[in-house]
């Protein structure tokens, strides 16, 4: 018997490990994904920052956001002119004050009336130049 194949050539195994490697990617990428959701979604159940007791206040001057959390109190002040972008969705206005930062004010709030609420997106629009 003639051997087609030589016995020792180094480039078999590793031939063979690409092809079963370009075999298995759809099904590594999907298994990646869900590894990460998961370490996500235990990070975020452990993570104690949040959800902490946030309040924003509109000026004439700006917003001021105050928060506070295991005693810890954190003030921020952002001038109209500050605001760099604003966007929205159905749900909530997105008020972006540096590359990573960002207010959100929902749209509509339980604790809040009707007409407050109202009062609120005026006064947005007004400082904001948003034109409906």
């Amino acid at each position: 018997m003639v051997n087609v194949f030589p016995q020792h050539n180094a480039l078999y195994p590793l031939v063979g490990g690409l092809i079963i490697g370009l075999l298995l990617l759809p099904f590594i990428t999907k298994l990646y994904q869900k590894i990460v959701l998961r370490q996500n979604r235990i990070i975020l159940k452990t993570d104690t920052k949040w959800p902490r007791k946030v309040t924003l206040h509109l000026s004439e001057s700006g917003i001021e956001f105050h928060s506070t959390h295991h005693n810890v109190t954190k003030h921020i002040h952002v001038a109209w002119e500050a605001i760099q972008k604003m966007s929205e969705d159905e749900t909530n206005r997105y008020l972006y004050f540096q590359t990573n930062e960002v207010f959100i004010i929902p749209k509509r709030n339980h604790g809040i009336s009707e007409i407050d609420q109202t009062e609120i997106n005026r006064w947005l629009q007004d400082r904001l130049n948003i034109k409906k």
